[in-house]
Formats: C-alpha cells, sequence, structure tokens
C-alpha cells in the first residue's frame, strides 16, 4: 500500500533521496517481475517489457542506464537464447532504505489524515488519472 500510494498517488520526489523516482519504479517492476518469473534471482527482458507495457526497445535502454549505475547484472540464458537482468546488492540494498522512507512517510501521512478521507484523496486521484489516461 505505502509504494502504490507514493508511486501512483502524488509528485513525490523530495522523498526519493537514494533513487531518481524511474530507477526506484523500474526496480519496484523488476521485483515485481521476479515474483512470478522462471528465473528464481531475475526475469526476462521480454517479461518485464510485458509487465510494464513498453517496447522491448526501450526497456533495453532503461535496463542499460540501470547497470551503468551498478543496480542490475545482464545475463544471457544459453539455453532459451533470452537475456534477463538481477538486482545488485547495491539495488536490494538503496531499494531497502528507500522503502523505509516511503514507509515513514506514509506514517506521518495516516497519523494525521483520516483513513476515509486518505481513501477518498486516493480514489480521486486514481479517477484524475483514468480521465487523463495514465
Amino acid at each position: 500500500m505505502q509504494e502504490d500510494f507514493f508511486l501512483k498517488s502524488i509528485n513525490i520526489d523530495n522523498i526519493f533521496k537514494t533513487f531518481e523516482k524511474a530507477d526506484y519504479l523500474f526496480l519496484y517492476s523488476i521485483k515485481h517481475c521476479m515474483e512470478n518469473s522462471e528465473i528464481e534471482d531475475g526475469v526476462y527482458l521480454s517479461d518485464l517489457a510485458e509487465y510494464m507495457n513498453m517496447p522491448i526497445t526501450d526497456i533495453s535502454k532503461a535496463v542499460k542506464k540501470l547497470q551503468q549505475k551498478g543496480y542490475v547484472e545482464w545475463h544471457t540464458d544459453d539455453k532459451k537464447e533470452r537475456t534477463y537482468i538481477t538486482p545488485t546488492t547495491k539495488a536490494v540494498s538503496e531499494m531497502h532504505s528507500q522503502k523505509e522512507s516511503l514507509v515513514s512517510a506514509y506514517s506521518k501521512i495516516i497519523a494525521n489524515i483520516d483513513g476515509e478521507d486518505l481513501k477518498t484523496t486516493i480514489d480521486t486521484l486514481a479517477k484524475i488519472r483514468k480521465i487523463l489516461g495514465e
């Protein structure tokens, strides 16, 4: 809930101290793809492209940037002739720190805003995103 709230509901660039928001969102997507991946510690680029609804060429460019920053490692599955990526220890550690920041900020919000008001706000923002086609 906390990650979804921040990633999908409000502009929270000032909360992202460890990562750029786009990098975190990509790594968050990689993490979610890995939960259903046939690779134990990684995800095929094609599966990530499907999950993120993006062309594989765009995924490759983004992954190359993540690799240059030390967040992922690129591998080749010789048996299937497909490429896959795995998050590095650095990525896992920094994602954990960033998640703690998100949880802390979310805790402040729920301590100061009534639950029903917060739900209404989230629902309204979801409607706005739908209207705007996001």
